[in-house]
């Protein structure tokens, strides 16, 4: 199985031979700066943290706020954005190829939600059908991802069915 420890090295690899650029000022960075900053290492001199709201609260609140705009959207559809948002703003996704490391962290990191509800699995499935579209994931990627969602739910059986059998055999 890929550890998230695993799967950021395969992106810093993949990361290697790009060229970065600051999104504020332009200026040229290294693919070792964008990922230091992403995990709390050097402090970036260009931050993109200055987004204007002061907690996770307040961000959750304020992409709920901008969902309910959208009259036609529906409810599980609206819980994965929002889902996905805060992912993607708590692990930092900077770059096109993280992508596959956010997908894969969000099916380990969600796979409760998303195993419990269908509506919630299937946009998170058609979100990385997307991803695949522009280039961002490939196949094997969302292979694996849903394999890990499914291997999650079997674990899940399998502890409730454990614990069903230990109720039964305690009340005996």
């Amino acid at each position: 199985a890929t550890t998230s420890a695993q799967a950021a090295a395969n992106a810093m690899a993949a990361m290697a031979d790009r060229d970065y650029f600051y999104s504020r000022t332009s200026q040229p960075t290294t693919a070792e700066d964008v990922v230091a900053a992403q995990l709390g290492g050097r402090a970036d001199t260009d931050s993109d943290d200055d987004d204007g709201f002061g907690s996770e609260g307040e961000y959750a609140q304020e992409v709920k706020d901008g969902l309910e705009e959208y009259e036609d959207l529906r409810e599980d559809d609206r819980r994965f954005m929002i889902l996905w948002n805060k992912q993607c703003r708590r692990r930092r996704v900077l770059v096109d190829v993280q992508m596959p490391v956010a997908c894969e962290c969000f099916a380990l990191d969600q796979a409760k939600e998303l195993n419990a509800r269908p509506g919630v699995k299937r946009a998170f499935m058609m979100h990385m059908l997307t991803l695949q579209d522009h280039g961002f994931v490939d196949a094997p990627c969302i292979d694996h991802c849903l394999l890990l969602l499914d291997r999650q739910a079997r674990m899940g059986k399998d502890g409730e069915s454990a614990k069903g059998k230990d109720a039964v055999m305690t009340a005996s």
